[in-house]
């Protein structure tokens, strides 16, 4: 997953793109992704080019003019905005929460969708890039190592990787006066 983000403290609003690099195990013409539909998807594209899809139920659902065949590259790109907030489940209010100076995503056991598409399940695993643009003064926290930090005017990209396959759920940003 790479995600490419910025938050608004003030309006408590994200907007961004995800992108989404897998390999098909199968032919597939049809596919899902898990996001919360307290998110706006704005445009979808798939190997560049443009898909039908529907957001509904928590899911998108994309469907493809032509099948990938079995072992095909797919570059599944997202953009998308919201106001953050949680997902109501059998285990509670899970992810992404507004707080009074920010914000931070509670994902387990299935709240990644509250704030990025993803194949919300334990047993899929990924690597990312989570980059935040957010407003000085705060600070943005995400899994992985930090590999940089930009400033420009009154916004900062904090941009972190984690190489390691790691489970949806377990991800997350924490944005604040740290």
């Amino acid at each position: 997953y790479e995600l490419d983000l910025e938050y608004k403290v003030s309006a408590n609003r994200l907007s961004g793109a995800a992108t989404v690099t897998a390999a098909t195990l199968a032919s597939l013409k049809t596919f899902t992704l898990d996001l919360a539909d307290s998110l706006t998807v704005s445009k979808v594209s798939v190997n560049g080019h443009r898909p039908q899809f529907r957001h509904t139920g928590g899911k998108l659902q994309v469907t493809l003019p032509s099948a990938l065949p079995a072992g095909a590259a797919m570059s599944v790109q997202v953009r998308y905005a919201w106001n953050p907030r949680p997902i109501r489940s059998l285990w509670g209010e899970v992810g992404c929460e507004e707080l009074s100076n920010g914000a931070l995503v509670a994902g387990q056991p299935n709240g990644a969708a509250s704030w990025f598409p993803c194949d919300d399940h334990p047993s899929s695993k990924a690597s990312y890039r989570i980059q935040i643009a957010t407003d000085n003064p705060y600070h943005t926290v995400a899994n992985g190592k930090l590999v940089s930090k930009r400033t420009r005017a009154a916004l900062t990209t904090w941009t972190y990787e984690l190489a390691e396959p790691t489970s949806t759920y377990l991800v997350t940003p924490q944005i604040g006066e740290y």
